[in-house]
C-alpha cells in the first residue's frame, strides 16, 4: 500500500531536486543575478506536480483501472521513461526557458536574436545536460526500480482471493 501512495511524489521529489540543480547552474552559466526566487519556484514546482500526475497516470491508474499492465517490462520501461524525461530532461528544459526569459527581460543586449535563440539555448544546455547525466540515469534507475515494485506488489493483490480483505 505504502509503494502505491509515495511512489508518485517520491519521483516529484526527484524531479523537484533536478529544477533547483539545473536552475542554479544555468543561472550560474547565464550570469543572471536577478528574480532568483522567481525562477527557483516554478523549475521545482512544476516538475514536481507535472511528474507526480504522468506516474499516477502512467502507472498507478494503470494497475487499478480498466486497462490491465500484464507485462513487467512494460512497468519498467514506463517507469525508467518517467524518471529519464520527466524528471532529467523537463527540469533542465524549464530552467532554461525561465533563465531565457529573465535574460531577455533583464539584459535584453545579452539575449541572443531570435534567429539564434534556440541555437544559443541548446548551447548552454549541453554542459547541464553533461553534468546532470548521472543524476538523470539515478532517476531512471529508480523509475524502473518503482515501476517493477509495483508490478510485483499488483500482481500479489490480484493473486489474493476477491473476497479476503486486506490488512490495514
Amino acid at each position: 500500500r505504502k509503494i502505491f501512495n509515495n511512489a508518485a511524489p517520491l519521483m516529484g521529489v526527484g524531479a523537484a531536486m533536478g529544477g533547483l540543480v539545473s536552475n542554479s547552474m544555468l543561472r550560474t552559466l547565464m550570469q543572471v543575478r536577478e528574480a532568483s526566487l522567481a525562477s527557483a519556484l516554478p523549475s521545482a514546482f512544476i516538475p514536481f506536480l507535472t511528474v507526480t500526475m504522468i506516474h499516477q497516470v502512467v502507472l498507478d491508474r494503470v494497475f487499478v483501472g480498466r486497462c490491465r499492465l500484464n507485462c513487467e517490462l512494460c512497468a519498467t520501461t514506463r517507469g525508467i521513461l518517467i524518471g529519464a524525461i520527466g524528471s532529467g530532461v523537463h527540469p533542465i528544459a524549464m530552467a532554461l526557458l525561465l533563465n531565457g526569459m529573465l535574460i531577455a527581460r533583464y539584459r535584453p543586449w545579452d539575449a541572443p536574436t531570435p534567429g539564434e535563440a534556440l541555437r544559443h539555448m541548446l548551447k548552454l544546455s549541453k554542459p547541464v545536460m553533461r553534468r546532470l547525466t548521472p543524476f538523470m540515469l539515478a532517476q531512471a534507475a529508480f523509475g524502473a526500480y518503482l515501476g517493477s515494485k509495483q508490478f510485483s506488489v499488483y500482481t500479489k493483490l490480484r493473486s489474493l482471493p476477491p473476497s479476503e480483505d486486506l490488512p490495514a
